[in-house]
């Protein structure tokens, strides 16, 4: 309950601070990448796959997805995850949280898809986040994604130039030999 008001804190203060009048975020699923996260649930979906996070690190990504693209200070994430009789060598905690989402979403600190370190100051969520909407998939179900292109027949004109080279020197080398 706590972190659900944090959030909510957060998101207004965030929401008025860019001149935004609408209310706290509602979308309690949301997608970024390949992921969905379940907001209310901690629930954690890739392609259709639940993925295994613990419940702080959950609390954590569901914090920073609630503000993407803005720095959420080192202080903001203490006083949302960590009550004030709770007694833990924070930096070392949020350290481990970070690195676990970091894990599950396949993500790096030293060329980060999702989560930035901003040293000395907090995290910040790199990647575009969507609600998920009426006509979506439900959580864990994934997207439908339109199928590759297909690589036969290449229609690159580099591609059929060198085949017609390549076609150009055979017969060059075969009317040579046979002259």
């Amino acid at each position: 309950m706590a972190l659900k008001q944090a959030l909510m804190s957060l998101d207004y203060a965030h929401r008025h601070q860019n001149g935004e009048r609408t209310g706290p975020m509602r979308h309690h699923v949301v997608r970024f990448g390949t992921f969905e996260l379940d907001r209310t649930t901690g629930e954690l979906w890739s392609k259709g796959q639940r993925v295994p996070l613990q419940d702080q690190p959950a609390q954590l990504l569901s914090l920073l997805v609630s503000r993407p693209g803005t720095v959420v200070t080192r202080e903001q994430l203490r006083k949302a995850l960590w009550s004030e009789d709770t007694f833990v060598e924070f930096d070392t905690a949020l350290n481990v949280a970070v690195n676990k989402i970091r894990q599950a979403l396949r993500d790096s600190a030293s060329t980060p898809r999702f989560i930035e370190t901003v040293p000395k100051r907090g995290y910040r969520f790199l990647a575009d986040v969507h609600p998920a909407g009426p006509g979506a998939a439900e959580p864990g179900v994934a997207a439908q994604e339109p199928p590759p292109a297909p690589i036969w027949p290449p229609r690159d004109r580099r591609f059929w130039m060198a085949i017609g080279a390549a076609a150009a020197a055979v017969v060059a080398l075969g009317t040579w030999r046979h002259s």
